[in-house]
């Protein structure tokens, strides 16, 4: 059966507006605080990890090691005091710097808030703490200065480019290091108008640094050899997340 010709339009009929194209899409992020609380615990696991087992140094906050290499040359300290900061310094910068360029394409959106290339940038955090859990169980949780020296570039490695990949996020109060902007916004949001879903979002954040930083503590003391298993576990299920959630988006799109 043949549709039927278009009729004529009256005089001063303006045209039939076209069939909007349909909008692409949207790729909803894995669970948005689940995974950045994940990664804030990490984060504060793998401070802990490296300020109590690996000289003392941060691997997160960096401005804890530009203070403490401040601290170390104003009281003309032995330069292998240094190293260990300036190592955490210049892994934590190389990470930032090669996964913003991964990212620079890539930048998320509200329509796309957490696109795939988010998910590959985090999966180069996991595997830079499954290399940090591999140096430590290879030396048998007592590396030698040279291994602990390897062990903090490879957490810096895993923080910086954790930092990147949460900074290229599209969503609100999104951080996993560095809290100290998250807590300063959180009590300026408690004393003004934050919407619920921030302030509880920064807050948990929070918790997660306390919690991961406890949780490596108790791992140091009664499970030392596998003390850097928190923040591996924690990498890798974000990565998962993410994995699903661009498998989902796939099967909707065809089946859609």
């Amino acid at each position: 059966m043949t549709e039927p010709p278009d009729l004529p339009r009256p005089p001063g009929t303006p045209p039939a507006s076209p069939t909007p194209a349909s909008p692409p899409a949207h790729r909803p992020p894995p669970p948005p605080t689940t995974a950045l609380t994940l990664l804030a615990l990490g984060s504060g696991a793998t401070d802990a990890l490296s300020f109590a087992a690996l000289g003392g140094a941060f691997t997160s906050v960096m401005t804890g090691n530009l203070v403490l290499t401040g601290l170390a040359a104003g009281k003309a300290q032995p330069v292998p005091d240094l190293l260990p900061s300036a190592f955490a310094i210049a892994a934590f910068v190389a990470g930032v710097f090669f996964v913003s360029r991964l990212l620079r394409t890539a930048r998320s959106n509200p329509q796309d808030p957490w696109p795939p290339r988010i998910t590959v940038a985090l999966s180069i955090t996991a595997v830079a703490q499954v290399a940090v859990l591999t140096g430590w169980l290879v030396t048998a949780g007592d590396p030698a200065p040279v291994a602990r020296a390897g062990l903090i570039v490879l957490a810096g490695l895993a923080m910086g480019s954790q930092s990147a990949a949460v900074n290229a996020l599209c969503l609100p109060a999104a951080a996993s290091t560095y809290l100290t902007g998250t807590l300063a916004m959180l009590t300026s949001e408690l004393a003004t108008h934050g919407t619920r879903e921030t302030v509880l979002r920064r807050l948990a954040l929070l918790l997660a640094v306390v919690v991961g930083a406890a949780g490596e503590a108790l791992l140091l003391d009664h499970a030392h050899r596998l003390a850097p298993v928190l923040q591996v576990s924690a990498a890798v299920v974000v990565v998962v997340l993410g994995l699903v959630r661009d498998l989902r988006h796939r099967r909707s799109v065809r089946t859609g």
